[in-house]
């Protein structure tokens, strides 16, 4: 799983950066609003 803010490689599961401090883009599904 890498930063897409920065590009730093991360753990699997990661929420934030560890570099940056960027959130990090969930795999889950995306549920849009009706």
């Amino acid at each position: 799983m890498k930063c897409t803010n920065c590009g730093l490689e991360l753990p699997p599961g990661s929420k934030f950066c560890e570099r940056c401090g960027s959130r990090l883009q969930e795999d889950a599904e995306y549920v849009g609003r009706n």
